[in-house]
């Protein structure tokens, strides 16, 4: 396991970079997941403008800056005086303790000046150009521009949700939830994420009016895609999200498979779950006392492999729906079964079910149902065709 980036770097190329201790391998798989995310999503919603079904919409401009941003300069010297000292030490010290240096007052007043100057200078260069520019009373916003405010929405409100749902499964954990910040972000349940965020989304799209349909479509598959790369910041952290015992022998039929894609025993995981490895010296020094199914594993590949089927297929889909149903229907299938094999907290009901069995079940009858009815009024739900090439 790489509890952080630092612990990667070492094992794969023998080197010991500091600062990458403060980064984590959870943290930089969530990062990727969005940033791969985003792309698709951009990519699909410059197609859906040139179908015409997203319009471009004709705004105000602001008004061009020109004066200094001193606010900004310091913003710039704050990140230099911090993580500026995280690069330059070569002790390590300071990355050992990465919480209690962001909340101190420790930091290197030569790269926080270095930090000022960039900023000074970005600042500075953005007033010189705007002086030649005119002021125009309106500009065009395209359907893609917006789709990075739209990611912010999502992580602020999909955070919120992903931690209000397991509240509602593991109650007994509210009074503790905010005595650190681990304890906040820790025990984050996948399917508040994507309602609570996905329903932020929707209406922020709304007033910018984006067709809800049509928006699913171009931006729900690529939710497999995220999910899957966020999954692997599980797997290689191990951060507790993992399957039950598997005592099992590896069957003979994925005999190509190696022994940890079975069954694993997450050794020196970011949570220190489990048994203390004899002779580790350190930090993240455990291990399970016994193995169990890498279920984040599991969930990438089906969840990314699913994603491409998807989108090979996307421009042969003519009516608005199909897709979102397909995603939904493809999310509650990997979902449901996931849970035979994964810890989780069950309800009390029809002989123990989780929260995830619930809702992944309500998901895919809804694709279902969904599916049914369009493909029934096929007319009602047809796309306009391309009148230009895209990719």
């Amino acid at each position: 396991m790489y509890p952080t980036i630092y612990h990667f770097i070492k094992d794969l190329l023998g080197i010991e970079i500091c600062f990458a201790k403060a980064l984590q391998t959870f943290g930089f798989f969530v990062v990727m997941a969005f940033v791969s995310a985003f792309w698709f999503v951009v990519s699909e919603f410059k197609r859906k403008e040139k179908q015409g079904i997203f319009k471009a919409l004709q705004v105000k401009s602001p008004a061009l800056n020109t004066s200094i941003d001193y606010i900004g300069i310091l913003i710039w010297f704050f990140f230099g005086y911090k993580f500026g000292a995280l690069i330059v030490d070569t002790t390590c010290t300071l990355a050992d303790d990465i919480r209690g240096f962001l909340f101190s007052a420790q930091g290197n007043i030569i790269t926080g000046i270095l930090g000022a100057f960039l900023g000074f200078y970005f600042s500075w260069r953005e007033v010189q150009k705007n002086k030649t520019l005119t002021p125009k009373q309106t500009h065009t916003e395209h359907p893609f521009e917006w789709v990075g405010t739209g990611f912010f929405i999502a992580a602020g409100f999909g955070i919120l949700g992903a931690k209000i749902f397991h509240l509602l499964e593991n109650p007994d954990e509210i009074a503790g939830m905010f005595s650190s910040i681990d304890s906040f972000f820790s025990g984050l349940t996948m399917y508040g994420g994507l309602v609570i965020g996905g329903a932020a989304v929707l209406i922020y799209f709304k007033k910018k009016n984006i067709p809800l349909l049509d928006l699913c479509d171009a931006s729900m598959p690529q939710l497999l895609l995220g999910y899957g790369v966020g999954r692997l910041g599980c797997q290689f952290s191990g951060d507790g999200d993992w399957g039950i015992v598997n005592t099992l022998p590896k069957p003979e039929s994925l005999s190509f498979l190696p022994d940890w894609a079975w069954s694993f025993q997450y050794p020196h995981n970011v949570i220190n779950a489990g048994e203390r490895i004899a002779g580790c010296v350190g930090d993240f020094c455990h291990q399970l006392p016994q193995a169990v199914y890498p279920t984040p594993l599991y969930e990438s590949v089906f969840s990314i492999v699913a994603f491409f089927v998807l989108w090979s297929f996307r421009k042969k889909i003519k009516l608005t729906g199909v897709m979102t149903c397909l995603y939904l229907m493809v999310n509650g299938f990997e979902r449901f079964w996931i849970e035979k094999i994964r810890v989780n907290t069950e309800y009390p009901i029809l002989g123990g079910i989780t929260q995830a069995e619930i809702i992944s079940t309500l998901l895919f009858l809804g694709g279902l149902i969904g599916l049914i009815y369009i493909l029934r009024h096929k007319e009602k739900f047809r796309q306009p065709e391309l009148s230009t090439a895209s990719n």
